[in-house]
């Protein structure tokens, strides 16, 4: 991916792909979104401010 014309091949493969493929764009759409959730929990639970309470709200979404 470093080198310029690998980059532009992968990104038009990937765009072709993504045009063709609407439901797992959706999915993929669903499965960024988590990620970006998980990644402000770490964030939150690493700065130790609200660790307990992010805490105690993972444990109640985890068992329901």
């Amino acid at each position: 991916m470093h080198v310029p014309s690998v980059s532009v091949r992968f990104g038009l493969i990937l765009e072709a792909y993504c045009r063709g493929s609407v439901d797992h764009v959706k999915l993929l759409t669903k499965q960024l979104d988590t990620l970006s959730k998980l990644l402000s929990v770490n964030r939150l639970v690493k700065s130790g401010v609200y660790a307990s309470k992010v805490r105690k709200d993972i444990t109640f979404h985890l068992v329901f």
